[in-house]
Protein backbone atom coordinates (compact mmCIF):
# COMPACT_ATOMS: atom_id res chain seq x y z
CA UNK A 1 0.00 0.00 0.00
CA UNK A 2 2.82 2.43 0.90
CA UNK A 3 4.62 1.70 -2.36
CA UNK A 4 1.49 2.47 -4.40
CA UNK A 5 0.98 5.84 -2.70
CA UNK A 6 4.65 6.70 -3.19
CA UNK A 7 4.53 5.84 -6.89
CA UNK A 8 1.49 8.07 -7.38
CA UNK A 9 3.26 10.99 -5.76
CA UNK A 10 6.42 10.44 -7.80
CA UNK A 11 4.56 10.17 -11.11
CA UNK A 12 2.74 13.45 -10.46
CA UNK A 13 -0.75 11.98 -10.39
CA UNK A 14 -3.28 13.84 -8.30
CA UNK A 15 -6.69 12.83 -7.06
CA UNK A 16 -8.15 16.24 -7.93
CA UNK A 17 -8.43 17.32 -11.54
CA UNK A 18 -8.82 20.71 -13.15
CA UNK A 19 -12.14 22.06 -14.42
CA UNK A 20 -12.41 23.30 -18.01
CA UNK A 21 -15.75 25.02 -18.53
CA UNK A 22 -16.75 26.04 -22.06
CA UNK A 23 -19.86 27.73 -23.40
CA UNK A 24 -21.82 25.25 -25.49
CA UNK A 25 -24.94 27.25 -26.52
CA UNK A 26 -26.29 30.77 -26.07
CA UNK A 27 -29.72 32.27 -26.73
CA UNK A 28 -31.72 35.44 -26.16
CA UNK A 29 -35.50 35.60 -26.52
CA UNK A 30 -37.86 38.52 -25.93
CA UNK A 31 -39.79 37.75 -22.74
CA UNK A 32 -42.21 40.67 -22.68
CA UNK A 33 -43.07 43.95 -24.33
CA UNK A 34 -43.20 47.57 -23.26
CA UNK A 35 -44.20 50.68 -25.20
CA UNK A 36 -41.25 52.51 -23.62
CA UNK A 37 -38.80 50.31 -25.56
CA UNK A 38 -37.28 48.70 -22.46
CA UNK A 39 -38.20 45.04 -22.77
CA UNK A 40 -37.13 41.97 -20.81
CA UNK A 41 -35.13 39.38 -22.69
CA UNK A 42 -34.42 35.90 -21.39
CA UNK A 43 -30.70 35.26 -21.88
CA UNK A 44 -29.79 31.57 -21.64
CA UNK A 45 -26.46 29.81 -21.64
CA UNK A 46 -25.49 26.14 -21.68
CA UNK A 47 -22.03 25.30 -20.38
CA UNK A 48 -20.03 22.08 -20.40
CA UNK A 49 -17.24 21.13 -18.00
CA UNK A 50 -14.77 19.35 -20.27
CA UNK A 51 -12.23 19.00 -17.45
CA UNK A 52 -11.85 16.32 -14.83
CA UNK A 53 -12.41 18.51 -11.75
CA UNK A 54 -15.40 20.25 -10.19
CA UNK A 55 -15.99 23.81 -11.43
CA UNK A 56 -17.35 25.82 -8.51
CA UNK A 57 -19.52 28.95 -8.64
CA UNK A 58 -19.38 29.30 -12.42
CA UNK A 59 -20.58 32.67 -13.71
CA UNK A 60 -21.12 33.80 -17.29
CA UNK A 61 -20.82 37.44 -18.28
CA UNK A 62 -23.22 39.00 -20.78
CA UNK A 63 -22.28 42.06 -22.84
CA UNK A 64 -25.04 43.75 -24.83
CA UNK A 65 -24.17 45.99 -27.80
CA UNK A 66 -25.85 48.27 -30.32
CA UNK A 67 -25.30 48.00 -34.09
CA UNK A 68 -22.15 50.17 -33.84
CA UNK A 69 -20.57 47.83 -31.25
CA UNK A 70 -21.19 50.37 -28.46
CA UNK A 71 -21.51 48.55 -25.14
CA UNK A 72 -25.00 49.19 -23.75
CA UNK A 73 -25.06 46.92 -20.71
CA UNK A 74 -23.24 44.16 -18.86
CA UNK A 75 -24.73 41.56 -16.55
CA UNK A 76 -23.93 38.18 -15.02
CA UNK A 77 -25.69 34.81 -15.18
CA UNK A 78 -24.94 32.54 -12.21
CA UNK A 79 -24.56 28.91 -13.31
CA UNK A 80 -23.32 27.35 -10.05
CA UNK A 81 -21.22 24.21 -9.66
CA UNK A 82 -20.60 22.05 -12.74
CA UNK A 83 -19.31 18.50 -12.35
CA UNK A 84 -16.78 16.97 -14.74
CA UNK A 85 -18.51 16.01 -18.00
CA UNK A 86 -21.73 17.78 -16.98
CA UNK A 87 -23.75 20.14 -19.17
CA UNK A 88 -25.65 22.81 -17.24
CA UNK A 89 -28.09 25.50 -18.39
CA UNK A 90 -28.87 28.79 -16.68
CA UNK A 91 -31.00 31.80 -17.63
CA UNK A 92 -31.63 35.36 -16.53
CA UNK A 93 -34.09 38.05 -17.56
CA UNK A 94 -32.29 41.25 -18.49
CA UNK A 95 -34.10 44.42 -19.56
CA UNK A 96 -32.73 46.01 -22.72
CA UNK A 97 -33.79 48.87 -24.99
CA UNK A 98 -35.12 47.12 -28.11
CA UNK A 99 -34.50 50.27 -30.16
CA UNK A 100 -30.74 49.93 -29.53
CA UNK A 101 -30.12 46.22 -28.80
CA UNK A 102 -28.41 44.53 -31.74
CA UNK A 103 -26.07 41.79 -30.51
CA UNK A 104 -24.65 40.19 -27.41
CA UNK A 105 -21.68 38.14 -26.30
CA UNK A 106 -21.25 35.72 -23.40
CA UNK A 107 -18.03 34.64 -21.72
CA UNK A 108 -16.96 32.58 -18.71
CA UNK A 109 -16.08 34.84 -15.76
CA UNK A 110 -14.74 32.14 -13.45
CA UNK A 111 -14.68 28.38 -13.05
Amino acid sequence: MTVLILSLIISGCTALGEPDVRIDEIDAQMAGFSLSGDCPYLFSVKVHNEGNGLAENVKVGVKIYDANEKLLKTDTIYVGNVNPGEFKTASKKITVDVNQFDKYRMYIINQ
